[in-house]
C-alpha cells in the first residue's frame, strides 16, 4: 500500500469521506485545516488513494514522550482489506520516530 501525506487540497474530499463515515460529528473542512497547521510541529497526517480518490486516512498528535492516535478511517469500499491496519501502524511507527512511547 502507498501512504502519502495529506495535502491542503485533499480537504474537500475528507470532509465528504469524514461526513458519510461519521454522521453523527464529523470534522468540518476547518478542523482538518486546523490540524494541518500543526504539521509537522506536533502532527503526521497521511492519506491513501485507490483509483476512486482517498480511501482512507489517519492522524496523529505526538509532543513527546505520549502520542495520540487524532483519527482513522476507511471508506467503506476498502474495509476489509488491511488499509486500517497499515494506516495504524504508519501512525505508531511515525511515534516512535518522534521519540513517543
Amino acid at each position: 500500500m502507498t501512504l502519502r501525506a495529506m495535502r491542503w487540497w485533499d480537504i474537500p474530499e475528507l470532509a465528504e469521506l469524514e461526513s458519510e463515515l461519521f454522521p453523527v460529528q464529523p470534522w468540518t473542512q476547518e478542523g482538518f485545516w486546523s490540524e494541518l497547521a500543526h504539521v509537522p510541529a506536533t502532527r503526521w497526517y497521511i492519506v491513501h488513494e485507490d483509483s476512486i480518490g482517498i480511501d482512507g486516512y489517519a492522524g496523529l498528535m505526538c509532543i513527546p514522550p505520549e502520542a495520540d492516535v487524532q483519527t482513522v478511517a476507511v471508506a467503506p469500499r476498502a474495509q476489509g482489506q488491511g488499509l486500517g491496519r497499515e494506516l495504524l501502524t504508519a501512525l505508531v511507527t511515525k511515534a516512535r520516530e518522534r521519540g513517543c512511547s
